[in-house]
């Protein structure tokens, strides 16, 4: 019998959620996990995605499964302005969905789009720089390709998280973010948020039974393998974070790329 991720991860947010306003919590909990793969439709003057029905199938069959290790939602200046992360879109609000305009209106978005992009396509033999991205492409792929993303805290936040914020958040509700992250299982991790040469989400990877050691492969900057079975993590910056778009592509995605040179097998062994 498959394996109902959705069903889980469901269940894990409804309880971590129970808990959080059974602590007296006023700011909002915001949802996330696989992202919705329905219809995209038009609310509040933005593209959103609806429910498909078919995103445990598609999760359960996507050859790598990547996950994005998040802060938290950038929710307003007051911290109410969120929204069920599953349901984003990276389209831009004033353009036709069938154009597939990306949406630059944050770093967030353009990073998080070209990124998934470069992971989902590079191979051993395939990398694709930058400036050679092709935005329709990149906005196609994020509407089609199944992935991930969990915050690491789960209340609604503004511009910037801090780190003892996150941490204290990560230890709060240690024992749901746990369940939810091995729920996923997850093939690769983008472990945002690395600031100083410390990163909680990689950090904490380790402490729920992963073993991520860094491989010091060839111009693989800050990647993780954990060999026993057969999971990478890649450490990153906060995906939100104003600074050279290309640099955040390469720490990424051509790192991921050194990898597999390195380790061409990865890309072929795990599901068809």
């Amino acid at each position: 019998m498959e394996k109902d991720f959705v069903k889980e991860n469901q269940k894990i947010l409804e309880a971590w959620e129970q808990e959080y306003e059974k602590r007296g919590k006023d700011i909002c909990f915001v949802p996330d996990g696989i992202m919705f793969r329905g219809p995209i439709v038009k609310e509040n003057g933005y593209w959103v995605r609806k429910e498909s029905g078919k995103e445990n199938e598609l999760w359960a069959n996507c050859p790598l499964r990547i996950l994005y290790l998040t802060k938290d939602q950038d929710a307003g200046e007051n911290h109410d302005q969120s929204w069920d992360c599953r349901g984003g879109s990276l389209h831009h609000p004033k353009s036709k969905v069938e154009d597939y305009i990306l949406n630059k209106a944050t770093p967030f978005n353009e990073n998080l789009a070209k990124s998934l992009y470069g992971l989902a396509t590079t191979t051993p033999e395939k990398f694709v720089e930058y400036e050679d991205l092709n935005e329709k492409d990149v906005v196609k792929l994020s509407d089609e390709y199944p992935f991930a993303q969990i915050n690491c805290k789960k209340e609604a936040g503004g511009r910037d998280c801090s780190f003892p914020i996150l941490k204290k958040a990560m230890e709060e509700y240690h024992s749901f973010l746990k369940q939810q992250i091995l729920n996923l299982e997850a093939d690769i991790f983008v472990c945002c948020g690395e600031q100083n040469g410390e990163n909680p989400s990689l950090n904490f990877l380790n402490e729920i039974g992963y073993k991520f050691e860094y491989t010091n492969d060839k111009n693989a900057y800050d990647i993780y393998y954990d060999i026993e079975k057969n999971k990478i993590a890649i450490g990153s910056y906060h995906i939100g974070r104003v600074y050279d778009r290309s640099a955040m592509y390469d720490d990424i995605v051509k790192t991921y790329y050194y990898f597999l040179q390195e380790h061409p097998d990865f890309i072929k062994s795990h599901r068809k």
